[in-house]
């Protein structure tokens, strides 16, 4: 008895989709062969390189304000920030880059002692204590070589370097885009302080020299009694050296330290100029002081008043003639850029016509009505039209 055949059973295994096949190996695809493989050098590539970071899940973008790195204005800060290479940069950039770098180093280390005695302390220890410590710090900071290197020469030096990297760019700038492009902030507050540092000086330093020969009087009655003569003129030089003092200087230091996070730069800044405009409070309110020594105050701001006058006219004029000279060479250039052009496009009009004299086109074939397709002038349209017609 013959035995019946087993039936089949199914496959487990499910069809697999055409999507999902695999593709046909190398040697099936009848492929020519490739030659010439063997002259090139094989490089390993890391993989990693080319992949982008896995987001992280449940991880708090950052704010807008973090990401300033990432804004067109902080990319031409960064590049205007970041130290040249000697190798591709001509050497003496790259030492006046040092120069304006290292210079705020210094100054920075008299700056902080002063804002701490002459704006902090009288927010918090009153103005009696803050004059005992502008008292020792002037000791200190007013040493013969100590002033005139720590604070003249360091601030000197990275307005100078500042000024002649700024002209720089704004040369190769020009040269290499044909425009001028946009100052960085930090720069701005710079350009804005200089100024009013300026002044500064002149009130609290120059003028008691010229007066009495020295500063032994000077403290924070001095700055209280031009509170008293203008109080708003006072406030808004004082105000707005402080605060651009603090922007300038925190965010000058988050560029040499590459800080990326603003957030504690803003925090510190703020509670600085915080700090710094209650003390200017108590130094304004701090009046009572003898009359023979509020004269003698009064005698050096009417000197000081006169003096900042004059030289700010001749600054602003001096600035005035260096812009109005530039929006001229400006403008004169374009107009010289312009012209050229237009004699150029003159100059190619001129060309073609020419051309076109030497070189007529010749005249086209009138189109024909004979149906042949082979003709190059068979009008399609016109022997319809002569057909319907006949």
């Amino acid at each position: 008895m013959s035995s019946s055949p087993e039936p089949q059973r199914p496959s487990s295994r499910r069809a697999t989709p055409r999507s999902h096949q695999r593709p046909p190996r190398l040697e099936a695809l009848n492929l020519p062969p490739v030659a010439d493989l063997t002259v090139l050098t094989p490089s390993p590539i890391d993989e990693s390189d080319l992949l982008l970071p896995e987001p992280t899940p449940n991880k708090p973008s950052h704010s807008l304000s973090e990401k300033r790195i990432s804004d067109e204005d902080d990319k031409q800060e960064e590049e205007e920030y970041d130290a040249p290479n000697p190798a591709t940069v001509a050497l003496w950039r790259h030492y006046l880059f040092k120069v304006h770098k290292y210079s705020s180093y210094s100054f920075t280390a008299f700056l902080s002692l002063h804002l701490a005695t002459a704006n902090v302390m009288p927010a918090l220890v009153g103005i009696d204590a803050a004059d005992n410590a502008v008292v020792l710090a002037r000791v200190l900071y007013q040493m013969p070589v100590v002033e005139e290197t720590l604070v003249f020469g360091s601030l000197a030096a990275h307005l100078i370097s500042g000024a002649v990297l700024r002209i720089h760019k704004i040369r190769r700038d020009k040269r290499w885009y044909s425009r001028r492009l946009k100052m960085s902030r930090i720069s701005f507050t710079g350009y804005l302080l200089a100024p009013l540092v300026t002044a500064h000086v002149v009130v609290a330093r120059v003028i008691p020299l010229i007066k009495e020969g020295d500063s032994s009087m000077i403290s924070l009655r001095y700055i209280s009694r031009g509170f008293v003569r203008s109080r708003l003129v006072s406030w808004s030089v004082y105000a707005g050296m402080l605060g651009l003092t603090v922007y300038h200087v925190g965010y000058g230091w988050s560029r040499w330290l590459r800080i990326r996070k603003y957030t504690r730069v803003r925090i510190a800044g703020a509670a600085v100029f915080a700090l710094g405009i209650w003390g200017l409070n108590t130094v304004s309110k701090a009046n009572n002081i003898a009359w023979w020594l509020g004269k003698k105050y009064d005698a050096m701001y009417e000197m000081a008043e006169g003096m900042v006058f004059r030289w700010t006219a001749l600054g602003a004029g001096v600035v005035y003639g260096l812009v109005h000279s530039y929006s001229l060479s400006v403008s004169s250039e374009k107009k010289a850029a312009a012209a050229e052009w237009a004699h150029k496009e003159a100059l190619i009009a001129k060309a073609k016509a020419e051309y076109a004299k030497l070189h007529p086109k010749p005249a086209a074939a009138a189109a024909t009505a004979t149906l042949d397709f082979s003709d190059p002038n068979f009008d399609f349209a016109k022997y319809l039209e002569t057909a319907l017609k006949e």
